[in-house]
């Protein structure tokens, strides 16, 4: 704005504008309001006017008052309606009167309520409609509000509990009311508690139609977030209404005539958390062999199964019609729901392999969901309780429970401020639910295990102080057991600092442990990111046996933080080259145990910590080029060299961990192997590959700036790689040195597909060592299983020749039944000599 020097006071210095609208009465003007700050509190309103040719400001209005004012601002036609701070009153003021005087109502007074409930939301009705019509939200109930021309304001319609549509204007001639402007009211009947949509006139209030709609459940939803309505005309003349309803768990439902016509879950696109969950077993036995059905039942199974053989036949028969396209649109859906129903990768039933799992993630509106991971459907969802304050910490899940016997059902914790609530991970039943006396700032899950299969956590308050869950004797008692051994770290992004804690048994209390801090490192760069190693990392071989028959012990220790730091951009002359500074810290006691600085690269840095090695990846500004570097980290104390070469390649090869124990209060000796490459593409997040045993070779998951999933070789990646291979080199398997990493198309295991906006990767074991399980997500979501070792555990349909299988046992049949017959032949001669 070209604002004139009179005008450029004390007034506009420090106001801030929340409302810009077209002038009521002057097409070639715009209205502009905001607040003024005060001495104290904002408690007045501004009003400007603006040339729309000239961009000038030729006007300029201000009233001050007594009450203090919030952000909440509306201008509808010639009137400025604004909340104040503590939500109890309403402040109007023309926008247009040269006299700009504030008038307050209490919002009470307008209900004509006796509860002294402060309004949490205002928000307009599309008001170039005509119709100066607003609502306002208060505790669980919603109103509609109108501004009278002399600025009055009247209530026209309160319900509870309601998300109410923009207002819609009617047209077209019927025998309804045609150009009345109406707007959609979903709220709970408060006796049957099934939903319901009036379509109200926002001018007078009465009712214009109302729907039930019993299959839409709106707790579920977290309550309603916004509406739009929309209308049709019916078959006898008149407006029918139908209603996109955007629920408070981001999802979006179409609802019309008493139905719901579909819903999309689009809180899968706002995914924060993940987990792997086994489906529970199979019931009752519903793939026994017809062979044993038939011993066990006699005739009464064999009637049993007459159907079961008929239904058969029919599928077979509707397989054959689809196949030579001569089947209808209604025998194609039913097979189609046949195969989901019943085919071997849509069951909703665990396998031997592994390969069937429940994938539960809980989104940003704090909505748990379980997905099949064969096709990706919901199979349940879980609308969490909204904090109780926005200063809450925001919701946190783990898989907190899983039962030793295979029919009781695994369970998934969240927190949420002072709430906890537990989730049963097959149906998304609330199992319980509990109230802290504190909020808790933190949870730390810990390795122990009562004798339930809970996993015993601690949530840590702000003052630093543990609470032990679940409040069990036997939950303190292994806590107090182990607390010596109990440390937990803090990232500090605001201050660039890490902070370490331990434990101490608080006083008096059983189950409360007091909070001591250990120490600070504070860094003087800007920190960009940490990793560290995942408590479910599995590691088959403590030892590396290099080909010259030395061994490299790995250092997996698992307090073990990769952190990496920049300057950060500046534009002053003096500022310091820029630089990708990489830490290795100990958690338990502070300690640096490696740095080392890239000249000339800067951020983002994405980094995976797995076993003894982190990759990270940055961009080097002096080449222009993405880099990828790897720190491999082995333990060079001299005890680790003791056992000799027999007991180390056997120690290698069951995977034992009978070494020396290893403290991070008295730390060894550690060597770091590093190297860095070229990589031709951005990274936006990364992962690894995950098997059951850490057997297989890695993986690690590279999620690229084309929004695609790359699965490199971790030899790709090794320090080690020579750029002339000696013998020994070649011997243990070690790739040729190359500056650039290479992309291999087949490696690309999101082949043609993008995953739109990629913002994670997680990798979980299946019961297969060679096969892991990745899922991928982002406004997309993307599945597939990886075997990084090939699928040497198991045969390939492809590769395995059944036909000379049958083959070798039709020769072994008939070679058994001609010997027999020789062997009868010869033994009847010899009876006869």
């Amino acid at each position: 704005l070209n604002l004139p020097d009179h005008l450029v006071d004390s007034a506009l210095e420090g106001a801030s504008f929340f409302s810009l609208t077209p002038h009521p009465s002057d097409d070639t003007k715009l209205l502009t309001q905001g607040l003024m700050a005060g001495d104290e509190a904002r408690n007045g309103i501004i009003t400007l006017e603006i040339n729309l040719l000239t961009g000038q400001v030729t006007a300029e209005r201000s009233a001050n008052g007594a009450i203090t004012l919030s952000p909440r601002m509306l201008t509808l036609g010639a009137w400025t309606v604004v909340l104040s701070e503590d939500g109890t009153q309403l402040v109007t003021s023309s926008a247009v009167s040269q006299s700009q005087a504030l008038r307050a109502v209490s919002v009470i007074s307008i209900l004509g309520k006796k509860k002294n409930l402060p309004a949490t939301a205002l928000a307009s009705m599309e008001s170039h409609l005509g119709s100066n019509v607003f609502t306002i939200r208060f505790g669980s109930e919603t109103a509609v509000v109108k501004i009278e021309e002399d600025g009055e304001l009247k209530l026209v319609y309160h319900q509870e509990g309601t998300v109410v549509s923009a207002s819609l204007a009617l047209r077209g001639a019927s025998k309804d009311a045609s150009g009345a402007h109406v707007a959609g009211v979903v709220f709970t009947h408060p006796k049957n508690q099934s939903t319901m949509l009036q379509v109200v006139d926002v001018l007078s209030g009465s009712v214009f139609s109302s729907e039930a709609f019993p299959d839409l459940d709106l707790p579920q939803l977290g309550g309603g977030d916004r509406a739009f309505l929309n209308t049709f005309q019916r078959k006898d003349g008149g407006h029918g209404f139908r209603l996109l309803l955007v629920g408070r768990d981001a999802s979006l439902s179409l609802l019309q005539q008493g139905s719901v016509v579909w819903t999309r879950e689009e809180s899968l696109g706002s995914i924060q958390d993940t987990h792997f969950v086994d489906l529970p077993p199979e019931k009752g036995g519903m793939h026994v062999g017809t062979l044993s059905a038939l011993v066990s039942g006699g005739t009464k199974a064999l009637e049993q199964m007459v159907p079961q053989f008929l239904r058969h036949l029919y599928l077979q028969m509707l397989h054959i019609k689809v196949t030579l396209k001569i089947a209808s649109a209604a025998e194609v859906a039913e097979l189609l729901l046949e195969r989901r129903s019943h085919g071997v990768k849509l069951r909703e039933s665990w396998d031997a392999q592994g390969f069937r799992k429940i994938i539960v993630v809980q989104t940003r509106p704090g909505k748990l969901l379980g997905l099949h991971n064969g096709d990706g459907r919901v199979l349940w969802s879980r609308m969490l309780p909204a904090p109780a304050s926005p200063e809450s910490s925001p919701h946190s899940c783990l898989l907190w429970r899983l039962p030793p016997q295979d029919h009781v059902a695994p369970q998934m914790l969240t927190v949420t401020g002072n709430n906890i609530h537990v989730i049963d991970a097959w149906t998304g039943a609330l199992v319980s639910s509990t109230s802290l006396p504190f909020s808790a700032h933190r949870v730390l899950p810990t390795q122990l295990i009562d004798s339930e299969g809970r996993r015993v956590l601690l949530l840590v308050a702000p003052d630093h102080s543990a609470h032990i869950f679940p409040d069990t004797s036997e939950a303190s008692l292994l806590v107090l057991d182990h607390l010596s051994a109990l440390f937990y770290y803090e990232v500090e992004e605001e201050t660039d600092s890490i902070s370490g804690y331990a434990f101490t048994q608080e006083p008096g209390s059983s189950n409360k442990l007091a909070g001591l801090h250990l120490w600070t490192v504070a860094f003087p760069e800007k920190l960009l990111t940490h990793a560290s190693r995942s408590p479910e990392d599995h590691v088959h071989s403590h030892t590396r046996i290099l080909g010259d028959r030395s061994t490299l012990y790995k250092y997996l220790n698992p307090n073990t933080l990769f952190v990496a730091t920049s300057p950060g951009a500046s534009s002053s002359p003096a500022a310091p080259e820029p630089h990708v500074t990489a830490y290795l810290l100990d958690t338990v006691s502070g300690k640096v145990l490696y740095r080392v600085r890239h000249q000339g690269a800067t951020g983002p840095v994405q980094a995976v910590f797995s076993e003894h090695w982190v990759v990270y990846h940055y961009w080097n500004v002096h080449a222009s080029r993405n880099e990828v570097s790897v720190l491999e980290v082995y333990d060079d104390d001299a005890t680790r060299r003791a056992p000799s070469l027999l007991e180390a390649m056997a120690l290698s090869a069951v995977g034992s961990s009978s070494l020396p124990s290893m403290s991070s209060l008295s730390l060894p000796a550690v060597r770091v192997l590093g190297q860095s490459y070229f990589f031709s593409l951005g990274v936006k997040t990364m992962g690894v590959t995950s098997t059951h045993k850490g057997i297989t070779s890695k993986n690690v998951l590279l999620g690229t700036s084309t929004d695609q999933v790359l699965a490199l070789e971790k030899r790709f990646l090794d320090p080690r790689r020579p750029t002339r291979p000696s013998p020994t080199d070649r011997e243990e398997g070690l790739v040729p040195y190359s500056p650039n990493l290479p992309i291999i198309p087949h490696h690309i295991i999101t082949t043609t597909h993008q995953v739109v906006g990629l913002r994670g990767i997680v990798s979980a074991p299946s019961r297969l060592e060679s096969t892991s399980l990745v899922f991928a997500f982002g406004l997309d979501l993307f599945y597939t299983r990886v075997t990084p070792s090939k699928m040497y555990d198991t045969l390939d349909d492809h590769e395995f020749s059944y036909a000379l299988l049958v083959f070798t046992l039709v020769a072994l049949v008939v070679g058994t039944i001609v010997t027999g017959i020789l062997v009868q032949q010869k033994e009847l001669q010899m009876k006869w000599k």
